[in-house]
Formats: structure tokens, sequence, C-alpha cells
């Protein structure tokens, strides 16, 4: 966070001397020509004109053995008067490349708009990842545009999901709007733009991304911050546990303007069933946060004030679980819903006994029966 701050404020020697000193910076590289010095733990200095740059690394400087190479491109943005970049290491291995954008909130984006992260928090994107104590809260930061999912905002969702899954030290994935609305849905005036232009048919990612937090093994949290309509309601479903306000209203209103739901109704009528869904669909008529939870769209309705002290219990007693179980649980309960119970009961008997005979039943048994804490809670 630190970083991006100076990012965001420093265009100055001294604001480049701040996020130089830092240890994960191996280099900021001035790209107009217009200073030069050192910078970096590593030693490397400023590089003139956006040179390429692409060179192995001392051990000390990359953190261990084997090769590290480090990439970044020229941005083209100004922060005072100069234009230049910070290259981040992601140790041991690779480097994430990131660019400074001048003004509060305008820090550390990629190319495709999403975040990097790097330490505990990344800030100013369309979409912000912090990670603590094991959670990873990934937000959708666009509250100007209600957090619509306009194709930059989804791409950036997209990459930081990837990100979370595949960080071993994220066990919780908490998944939250800013502003007062959590998602207005689809970005229309960039999709009528599309249409208009005939590009209707360009990639969307909305389905990769109601597919990473449906498949994620890690536990999806969703603190739905207020109202969600149509895609939003997709991306909340897709969750495992969703918590939302009072106050917050919920609305499929795509027959509104000519649309059907589409691609939501696989994340949204395994949770409410056919017969809540159909007039909710058909009429497009917002709900309530009580009904919603009436009708098993969402499943914790808390008071605002309350909202992350419930989040927080949550991720307290999913961190006492073991992975592996999660990941488990969330295939189980999925899979034998909707099996008949003559398929489902032999088909469950081997998964336990294969559960049993796992390395974290193991320890967790002996745990139970050591009066200890598994290896798996942070409280150990």
């Amino acid at each position: 966070a630190g970083i991006a701050r100076a990012a965001a404020d420093g265009a100055d020697d001294d604001g480049l001397g701040q996020i130089a000193g830092h240890p994960a910076v191996l280099a900021v590289l001035q790209i107009d020509g217009l200073a030069g010095g050192e910078a970096g733990r590593n030693g490397l200095g400023f590089e003139d004109g956006g040179a390429e740059v692409c060179k192995s690394l001392p051990a000390e400087a990359r953190g261990g053995s084997g090769p590290a190479e480090f990439r970044h491109y020229q941005s083209g943005e100004e922060v005072g008067s100069h234009a230049w970049q910070v290259i981040l290491a992601r140790r041991p291995a690779r480097c994430t490349e990131l660019t400074a954008r001048p003004g509060p909130g305008k820090a550390c984006v990629n190319k495709n708009g999403g975040a990097r992260r790097e330490g505990k928090a990344m800030t100013g994107t369309v979409v912000k990842v912090e990670t603590a104590g094991g959670v990873a809260t990934v937000t959708l930061n666009s509250p100007e545009n209600r957090n619509a999912l306009s194709r930059v905002l989804v791409s950036g969702l997209r990459e930081a999901l990837d990100a979370v899954l595949a960080d071993a030290a994220v066990r919780v994935i908490v998944l939250t709007g800013a502003g007062p609305v959590f998602c207005a849905g689809a970005d229309l005036k960039e999709q009528l733009a599309a249409n208009e232009s005939g590009e209707p048919g360009k990639a969307n990612e909305v389905p990769a991304v109601l597919s990473a937090i449906w498949h994620s093994p890690k536990p999806v949290v969703c603190r739905v911050n207020g109202s969600a309509r149509a895609g939003g309601l997709g991306v909340l479903a897709a969750c495992d546990i969703v918590i939302g306000v009072e106050g917050a209203t919920f609305g499929a209103s795509e027959v509104r303007i000519g649309l059907a739901p589409a691609v939501i109704t696989t994340t949204i009528l395994p949770r409410t069933g056919a017969a809540a869904a159909m007039p909710f669909f058909l009429t497009g008529e917002p709900i309530s946060a009580a009904e919603a939870l009436r009708i098993g769209l969402i499943d914790v309705v808390v008071p605002p004030a309350e909202l992350d002290a419930t989040v927080e219990r949550y991720c307290t007693w999913l961190l006492k679980g073991a992975p592996g179980a999660h990941a488990a649980v969330k295939e189980i309960v999925r899979e034998v819903a909707p099996m008949p119970f003559k398929e489902a009961l032999p088909q469950m008997a081997r998964r336990s006994a294969a559960l049993f005979a796992s390395g974290e039943a193991r320890e967790g048994m002996r745990s139970f029966i050591e009066r200890r804490r598994p290896a798996w809670d942070p409280d150990r």
C-alpha cells in the first residue's frame, strides 16, 4: 500500500526515493530522460528512453537460487514532470510490472486495468486486492459506475481471482464492492457501443469469473455492501456464503431492457430453485434483503454496522477448517444435490473412505487426540 501511495503522490525525487527504498522494488526506471541515478536495492539505475531491460539479478537481490528475470513496458503516462515505472519482485522467480499513474486513486494498474498485488495491498484500480491473515479481500472498486461489469472490471476481477486462488497463503476469499452499491450488472453504455460498432460478440469474461468463483477450492464469502442488479446477482450467487445488509435490494432487471437472465441463472437457480426465480425474473421487480434471504439468494442479513464483524466471524471459523476439507465440502454439496439417493450413497461412501485416509484427516484426528490445534489452524 505504501508503494501505491508513493506512486500516486511522489512525482519528485523524494517520492521516487521512497519507492526505490522499498525492499520489494528492483528498480525505478526513468523513461523520459529527465533524471538519472541509482535506484532499487539491487543497484540498477534509471534507464533513459524506456529502453528494454531484462537482466539476471544477483542472488542476494532475487532472494534465492535460480534465474530471476523482470520485464517492463513503457506507459506513456506522466507523473508531474516525469514518466516512470516501478518494477516489483514476485520472489523468488519472477517479477510483476506496474505503471504509476497521477492523482489519488490512480496508482498501480496493469495494462488490463486489473489489480497487481504485491505485499498486503494494491489500491487505486477497478479491482482492489488486500491480503491479511490468510484472507484475501477482492473489492470491485468502480463506485462511480456502481461497480458495473465493464470489460476492464471483469478482466481485472478474473485476474485478481486467478492470483488469490494461486496464492497458497490465501485460505479464504472475501468478495465485496466499494461505495453504496455492490454491483449494478452489465455496463450498458459499453455494451450498446459495442453493438453499434459491430462487435457484440467480443470476448466476455463473465462466465469465466462465475466459474472461477463457483469452482474455487477455497471458500468465497460475499460481503454484499449494498444493492445488486442483474449480473451482480450472478456474481454473488456464485459465492459460498452471502452476507447482505438490511436496506439493500436485489433485482433481475433484464426483461425491462429487452433481455432475459441467461448466464446468471447458472448460479442463481441452484440457490433459489425455479419456483422462486420465475416471478423474480419475469417481473424484474427488486426484492428486499429479507425476501432475498427467504428465497435463498443470500444467506445472512445484518444491519450495516454489523457487516464487517459478521464477515470477520465467518472468516475466523473458516480458517479453522482444513483447506482440503473445504474443497471436498464444496464438491460434495454440489455433486450430491441433484443425484438420486441410490446413486449418491455408494459414491459418497467411497469419498468418505478416501477422506478418512487423507493426510489432513490423519493430522486432524491426531491433533484432537493429542489435545492440540491442527497444523492449518492459524491460532496454533
